[in-house]
């Protein structure tokens, strides 16, 4: 398949969140118009109330990029072929691409301005002793509820 093929396929993808998003709004619109019995409110609320089209105009446009963008690059380098994958990444690639992201080895390289990228093959979890290079994301560990409250509430 061809590089833009991917590329159109992945925006297709990201671009169905957000029909299937104005269609949820549009859904509970439709619930709120309607009384328990089923029929029409006298006062039925406005679709403005429900539906933010500048919001969603933004969002698809977002997600169709970051879709696009996804699909291309996993395609080109040979991770993903076929219709179903890049359209399944055009649809998860801000989640995707987030966790990604959150990869200490990945982000570290992505944030490194230094050139040295000795650290990516290291087996060290810590960084690179040689170096000096540490992860940027250090791992969060969760407090007890008393712990919380004599730390500040923080």
């Amino acid at each position: 398949m061809q590089w833009w093929a991917f590329a159109l396929l992945g925006a297709g993808g990201g671009a169905l969140v957000e029909v299937l998003s104005v269609f949820n709004s549009i859904a509970l619109w439709q619930g709120a118009r309607r009384t328990p019995a089923g029929r029409v409110r006298a006062r039925p609320p406005a679709l403005r109330m429900y539906l933010d089209v500048p919001a969603h105009a933004w969002m698809f446009l977002f997600r169709t990029l970051l879709g696009a963008v996804a699909a291309f690059a996993f395609g080109a380098g040979g991770s993903i072929s076929g219709m179903a994958p890049a359209v399944a990444l055009g649809f998860s690639a801000p989640s995707f691409l987030a966790q990604l992201g959150s990869i200490p080895r990945l982000a570290q390289a992505l944030t490194d301005t230094t050139g040295d990228a000795s650290y990516l093959t290291s087996g060290s979890k810590t960084g690179n002793p040689d170096t000096g290079h540490q992860p940027p994301i250090s791992p969060v560990v969760p407090q007890a509820v008393g712990e919380q409250e004599e730390a500040g509430g923080r």
